[in-house]
C-alpha cells in the first residue's frame, strides 16, 4: 500500500510540474497565455490542422491582443520594456510577426515550412517550451 501511495504521488508531481513549467522569467501572465495560443495555432498549421487563412487570423487576432497589451505595459513602465520584469513581451509580439511573415511566405511559394518551425521554435524558446 505503503509502494502504490508513493508510486502515485510521484507520478502526480512528475506530472504537474512537466505541465506547469510556470511563466518564465521576463514575461508578463497574460502575455505567457497568448504566446501559448500562438504556439498552439502555429502547432496546428504545421500538423496541416489548420489552413494559412485562418492560421494567420488566429495569430493576428492573438497578436493584436499581446499589442495591447504590451502598450497597456509601455505606459506603465516608460517608453521601453528594456529593463523590467516583462521586457520579453516586446519580444514575443515581434517573433508573432515573424512567424504571420513565415506562414505568408510559404503560402505564396517563396517560404519554407523549415522558417515557420524556426519562428515557433523561438516562440517557445521565450515560453520557455
Amino acid at each position: 500500500m505503503k509502494r502504490i501511495l508513493t508510486l502515485a504521488l510521484t507520478l502526480i508531481l512528475m506530472f504537474t510540474a512537466g505541465c506547469s513549467g510556470g511563466v518564465p522569467d521576463g514575461v508578463s501572465d497574460r502575455a505567457y497565455e497568448l504566446g501559448c495560443a500562438a504556439l498552439e495555432t502555429i502547432d496546428d498549421y504545421i500538423a496541416g490542422k489548420l489552413d494559412e487563412d485562418t492560421t494567420q487570423q488566429r495569430l493576428r487576432s492573438n497578436r493584436r491582443t499581446l499589442e495591447a497589451h504590451r502598450d497597456t505595459e509601455l505606459e506603465e513602465h516608460g517608453d521601453t520594456l528594456i529593463g523590467t520584469d516583462v521586457w520579453k513581451d516586446d519580444l514575443l509580439v515581434t517573433h508573432i510577426v515573424l512567424a504571420e511573415d513565415a506562414i505568408g511566405n510559404k503560402g505564396a511559394g517563396t517560404g519554407t515550412m523549415s522558417a515557420v518551425k524556426t519562428q515557433r521554435s523561438e516562440i517557445a524558446d521565450l515560453l520557455g517550451k
